[in-house]
């Protein structure tokens, strides 16, 4: 929890600054762990890496909303809210939730998606009650039919899951299919990214207004799958840890 931040700062701060020069680079997903690694440990930023957790885009692409829908039995006129994931606080849920019952009040035709929901679940029997469509773990090959039948993918993590969780997996396989995203976790993106590649709300109200502007301006797209593919697929991640290891072997045999 962040209100024991300074016992980071008290007991581990100075073993790091010590020990973590030795370390000959660094993979890191966590925005906040790069600025400690470079304003607290003096890591230089040639040791450090953004690797987020890749994804196919082989297998998680664009398609036709259309032909998504009626697959899955969601109306076609309608907007679709999707979130991805366990059915918790810490991700959110429940804003999730609380924001789409106040945009359904003025736009009837909002439909809340929420996939990958467990009995065990903390908010289970509140998600089943106030969701559109609950649907239950579904394989993985299965999933890119939820993100083209969406019109926005949303995710309001709690203060330590903003800070900790990353961008997270269900996102990124959103941002592959070109569907838009708000997401408090959008920021652990690059700077250069982050902002290009979806709605990164401020606060509760700022979430609710993000997915409003999507209601009224249907057409809007960030279309993210090219921008974000260099930090996202298994592809990119697969070769920028491969061309570490090169560099760092190939140092080592010169030693």
């Amino acid at each position: 929890p962040p209100a024991f931040d300074w016992l980071e700062n008290l007991f581990l701060a100075p073993a790091e600054r010590k020990l973590f020069p030795r370390i000959s680079h660094f993979f890191v997903h966590i925005k906040r762990r790069i600025d400690y690694l470079k304003k607290v440990a003096h890591i230089p930023m040639s040791k450090i890496s953004f690797q987020n957790n890749g994804i196919d885009f082989d297998r998680f692409r664009p398609g036709s909303r259309a032909s998504a829908r009626k697959k899955l039995s969601i109306p076609a006129d309608a907007f679709v809210i999707l979130y991805v994931g366990v059915m918790t606080q810490t991700k959110g849920v429940d804003k999730i939730i609380e924001a789409t019952n106040i945009l359904r009040a003025k736009y009837p035709h909002v439909f809340l998606v929420l996939v990958g929901a467990a009995k065990t679940d903390p908010l289970y029997e509140k998600s089943k009650r106030e969701s559109d469509k609950l649907v239950h773990l579904v394989d993985n090959s299965l999933l890119p039919n939820y993100y083209q039948a969406a019109n926005v993918y949303v995710f309001y993590g709690t203060k330590k899951t903003i800070e900790y969780a990353g961008v997270g997996t269900a996102p990124t396989e959103a941002l592959a299919t070109n569907t838009n995203v708000v997401s408090t976790n959008l920021k652990h993106l690059p700077d250069t990214v982050a902002s290009k590649a979806g709605f990164i709300p401020r606060d509760f109200d700022d979430f609710v207004k993000k997915i409003e502007y999507l209601i009224k301006h249907p057409e809007y797209s960030f279309n993210a799958r090219e921008l974000v593919y260099p930090y996202t697929s298994y592809k990119c991640t697969t070769e920028n840890i491969l061309h570490v290891y090169e560099k760092l072997f190939s140092k080592s045999n010169k030693k």
